[in-house]
């Protein structure tokens, strides 16, 4: 019921004609169920792969709310990429644990940047500067300024070389994006020598 331009809720009705649009935008219930039991069976044969009504729903849910979490990225984010990348990584048991502990939103944002998205680019830049920039002021030297760091890290995060993946891809979400993004930069500024 609306009060007042309002629902009873108190949400304005904007906020309830936009949760519509990004829950539009989502892929259909059949098709994350696939693409969860297709990459779930292939890491793991012996699953089997069903999805149940519980699982399916809620894997609807995920993808809407990375939507409208993420409206800069409309259209980049790839619904059935998300929840393959979710089910590679999925436990045998307590699924629905499991994906309530991921971090669905910033897998989203990592996989858009992975694929050359230049507003999941600029997002994850912004968000995450001052982390990037304190690791890369750690390693910088002689031999490579800050500067230099910054850009070796940046290619390493969303090029992807001949034939692979960006790193950025292989962020799968069980963790917050910050600190894969942290660990990720020592570990490349350590392979630098």
């Amino acid at each position: 019921m609306i009060v007042g331009g309002a629902p009873s809720g108190g949400r304005p009705a904007l906020a309830l004609a936009a949760r519509s649009k990004y829950d539009a935008a989502v892929a259909t219930s059949s098709e994350l169920a696939h693409a969860f039991a297709a990459a779930w069976s292939a890491s793991t044969p012996e699953r089997g792969g069903a999805v149940d009504d519980e699982l399916a729903k809620l894997l609807v849910q995920l993808c809407a709310a990375a939507h409208r979490e993420l409206p800069e990225l409309e259209g980049a984010i790839d619904d059935c990429e998300l929840v393959a990348m979710l089910a590679s990584r999925a436990p045998d048991r307590e699924v629905i644990a499991y994906l309530h502990r991921c971090h669905v939103n910033e897998l989203a944002l990592a996989q858009a940047a992975s694929r050359g998205h230049t507003d999941a680019i600029e997002a994850i830049e912004h968000e995450h500067r001052g982390v990037l920039e304190a690791i890369c002021w750690r390693f910088a030297g002689p031999a490579q300024s800050a500067a230099d760091l910054r850009q070796i890290l940046r290619e390493k995060l969303y090029v992807a070389p001949p034939g692979g993946r960006a790193k950025l891809a292989e962020y799968s979400g069980q963790g917050q994006l910050a600190s894969w993004l942290r660990i990720t930069a020592v570990r490349v500024f350590l392979d630098l020598g």
